[in-house]
């Protein structure tokens, strides 16, 4: 399990290098597309990638220095892979926004 443990100020994470061997069996040593990820998103990028994984079972997604690495085969689509990541990542960010509120929500529907 990647270790997302906070940084000294508490407001990010680090980032692990981190693809688990059953993932790689199939793919190819390198990744087919290095997609960057801006810092603030860090928190979102494990559900993100827990996410696209039963999505997308025959890539392979990983963490890197400078965002996501996907592996897998080199015929697909990178631009749309792209998307799909950056997507998945933004989704997890609004839901994250938004729990607060849904909470709240709940809190007032219940009681």
């Amino acid at each position: 399990m990647p270790d997302f443990a906070p940084n000294e100020d508490h407001t990010t994470f680090r980032r692990p290098i981190l693809l688990a061997v059953s993932e790689t069996a199939n793919m190819s040593a390198s990744p087919i597309i290095d997609i960057s990820i801006d810092p603030e998103f860090d928190l979102c990028i494990p559900a993100a990638l827990l996410r696209l994984g039963y999505i997308y079972p025959e890539f392979g997604f990983s963490v890197s220095d400078k965002g996501i690495s996907v592996y897998g085969a080199s015929e697909c689509d990178p631009a749309q892979i792209e998307r799909e990541v950056t997507y998945q990542i933004y989704r997890e960010k609004i839901f994250r926004q938004t729990l607060p509120m849904r909470q709240n929500l709940y809190a007032m529907l219940a009681g």
